[in-house]
C-alpha cells in the first residue's frame, strides 16, 4: 500500500507543480481566447456588410436599367397615344403607362431603401475594420507575452511531463483514473492532500486523531470524510 501512496503523492505532486506553470500564465489564455473570438465575430459582421454592398450595387445596377427603359417605354406609350383609332386604344395605352409609372415608383422607392442600407452597411464595414486593428494588434502583443511566459518555464515543463510519462506506467491504471476523477472533481486540481497541522490539506477540516494515526502509518488509503481528497502524510507530497 505504501509504494501506491506514494506514486499517488508523487503524480499529485508533479500536477501540482504543472499547474503552477500553467497559472504563471495568468489570465493570458482566457484574454487571447476572448481577442481570437472577438476577431472572428467582427470578421462575420464585416463580412456580411460586404456583402450587403455588393448585393445592393447589384440591385442598384439592375433597377437603373428597369428605370431607363421604363422612361423609353413611357415615352413610347405615349407617342402610340396620339395615333390610336378609338378610346380603347387609348384608354389601353393610359394603363400601360400607369403600370409602367408605378414600377417605376416602386423602383426608385427601392433604390432609396438601398442607398440607406448601403450607408448602414458602409459604416459597419468601417468600424468592424478599424476594431479589427485595434483587436489584433491587442492579440499579437498577448500572443508574445503568452509566449515568453510559456519559453521561461518550458524546460521546466517539458521535464514535469517526462518525469509523470514515467511514472504514469508504474502505477495501477485503476488508481490512476481513480486519481484523475477526482482531480477532475476539484476546482484546485487536487486529489490527494497532505495531513498538516490535524487537518486536511485540501478542504481544512480536522482530521479525528485516530485517523491522524492511521494515515500516517501508510498502510492503507483514507479518504477526508468531508472531500473525499486522499490524505498521506505531509513528507510524501514534498516534490520530488
Amino acid at each position: 500500500m505504501e509504494p501506491k501512496l506514494r506514486h499517488l503523492a508523487q503524480l499529485q505532486s508533479i500536477d501540482s507543480q504543472l499547474d503552477e506553470l500553467i497559472r504563471l500564465r495568468g489570465d493570458l489564455p482566457a484574454e487571447i481566447a476572448k481577442l481570437t473570438a472577438e476577431i472572428e465575430a467582427l470578421e462575420g459582421k464585416s463580412r456580411r456588410g460586404q456583402e450587403t454592398l455588393r448585393s445592393a450595387e447589384s440591385e442598384r445596377t439592375r433597377l437603373q436599367t428597369d428605370l431607363v427603359e421604363g422612361r423609353e417605354k413611357i415615352e413610347k406609350y405615349k407617342q402610340q397615344q396620339f395615333n390610336v383609332r378609338n378610346n380603347r386604344e387609348y384608354d389601353a395605352l393610359t394603363k400601360e403607362i400607369d403600370a409602367k409609372t408605378r414600377e417605376m415608383e416602386s423602383a426608385e422607392s427601392r433604390l432609396r431603401e438601398l442607398t440607406d442600407n448601403e450607408s448602414s452597411a458602409g459604416r459597419t464595414v468601417s468600424e468592424s475594420g478599424t476594431r479589427l486593428d485595434e483587436v489584433r494588434r491587442v492579440l499579437d502583443e498577448k500572443e508574445t507575452e503568452l509566449k515568453s511566459v510559456i519559453a521561461e518555464t518550458a524546460r521546466e515543463e517539458d521535464d514535469l511531463l517526462a518525469e509523470r510519462k514515467k511514472l504514469v506506467p508504474e502505477m495501477d491504471p485503476a488508481d490512476v483514473q481513480f486519481y484523475e476523477r477526482i482531480r477532475g472533481a476539484k476546482a484546485d486540481g487536487k486529489a490527494v492532500v497532505p495531513l498538516r497541522r490535524g487537518a486536511c490539506g485540501g478542504c481544512f477540516k480536522v482530521v479525528p486523531p485516530q485517523r491522524q494515526v492511521e494515515i500516517r502509518q501508510i498502510n492503507r488509503q483514507i479518504a477526508c470524510e468531508f472531500c473525499g481528497r486522499v490524505l498521506v502524510p505531509e513528507e510524501l507530497m514534498q516534490p520530488a
